[in-house]
């Protein structure tokens, strides 16, 4: 499959599940226990596939100047609404993880949760060069996805490198993942 076949795919599944999002804000306890003794130290922050911009809107409104990053438009409507009716000043922007348009140096956290792997590999390796690019010295990358041993939807290994496989059933029928 190409890169732009396979991401074509991706838009249109997130899109699709826009409006399927939650109204409360869907923050891992495991990111709050990282980010609470930190937040002192966090002026600036990315999310890297931000979706519904439920990152975005909890470090908003912990005083942190926070951007996401999100390359299904659906699902950016839906995270300029929620950031608008939470009441915060962030932004939310078009684009990919291994695109960042920002310059070096421009954020003391990147959040990376459950979108990077949705990549083909080489992609995944750019994203992550993209978010140590414009991660400051001394920054904090929260990067979280799922595990070989999650077995939470049926898939099949695919031939790649790393451990690649597809979903067979569930609400990510045929989306590629990497772990």
């Amino acid at each position: 499959m190409t890169t732009g076949i396979y991401h074509a795919k991706i838009i249109r599944y997130w899109d699709s599940a826009a409006m399927r999002c939650p109204k409360n804000e869907n923050v891992s306890p495991i990111f709050e226990e990282f980010y609470i003794p930190q937040r002192d130290l966090i002026h600036d922050a990315l999310d890297i596939g931000c979706g519904a911009g439920d990152y975005v809107i909890y470090l908003a409104r912990n005083g942190v100047k926070a951007t996401g990053v999100e390359p299904s438009e659906r699902r950016r409507k839906v995270a300029e609404n929620r950031i608008a009716e939470a009441g915060v000043q962030a932004s939310i922007i078009h684009g990919y993880s291994h695109e960042v348009v920002f310059q070096g140096d421009s954020f003391d956290l990147i959040v990376g949760k459950g979108a990077i792997h949705h990549n083909t590999w080489p992609y995944i390796e750019k994203s992550f060069s993209e978010a140590s690019r414009v991660l400051r010295p001394g920054g904090y990358f929260f990067f979280q996805c799922r595990s070989t041993r999650d077995t939470t939807e049926p898939r099949r290994r695919i031939p790649d490198k790393g451990f690649t496989a597809i979903d067979t059933a569930g609400k990510k029928k045929r989306i590629v993942q990497h772990y």
